[in-house]
């Protein structure tokens, strides 16, 4: 799921190829707040299952991924791959694709707004609001250094996986 470090030849996040593409700013406002973003490559397009077009081996966009973990603003999934240890931002390779949101947007024929809010920024937001308050919430997030234990492989304190 998270094997791509660098965009494939043809990823519309890579620099010189947004212009083939010409996503525009609905499509791409689309995939930035979707929950995952698969890359185009590993898609069975042949598939007239819509269950199977994900293919043998799917991947997310290692592209995509660069971008919006350059922005601070990671997918759900990624979200969740970097908390179990399956995902490490640090390993993409930034180099190939847009320096910003707002590249992508103006190669791809799209208009970025930085104050567009997304419907996933925003429930974030909302969540960590309510962490930060010191609801029930916040008992259950990992903070930064729980998950870089648990990238080491240490277990969290007072998980069940503890080894006694």
């Amino acid at each position: 799921m998270f094997d791509l470090k660098r965009p494939c030849k043809t990823c519309p996040f890579r620099k010189g190829q947004g212009e083939l593409f010409g996503l525009g700013t609905e499509r791409l406002n689309e995939i930035i707040e979707a929950v995952s973003f698969q890359c185009h490559s590993t898609v069975d397009y042949n598939s007239d299952d819509p269950t199977k077009r994900q293919g043998d081996k799917p991947q997310q966009c290692a592209g995509l991924m660069s971008l919006l973990s350059r922005e601070n603003k990671p997918n759900q999934l990624m979200q969740v791959g970097e908390r179990l240890g399956g995902f490490f931002p640090e390993r993409l390779d930034h180099s190939i694709v847009y320096a910003s949101l707002a590249d992508a947007f103006q190669a791809n024929g799209g208009v970025y707004d930085p104050n567009h809010e997304y419907k996933r920024h925003a429930k974030l937001a909302k969540r960590s609001s309510r962490v930060d308050s010191g609801s029930a919430l916040g008992s259950h997030q990992p903070s930064l250094a729980d998950v870089k234990r648990r990238r080491q492989g240490d277990h969290l304190p007072g998980s069940r996986n503890k080894e006694e």
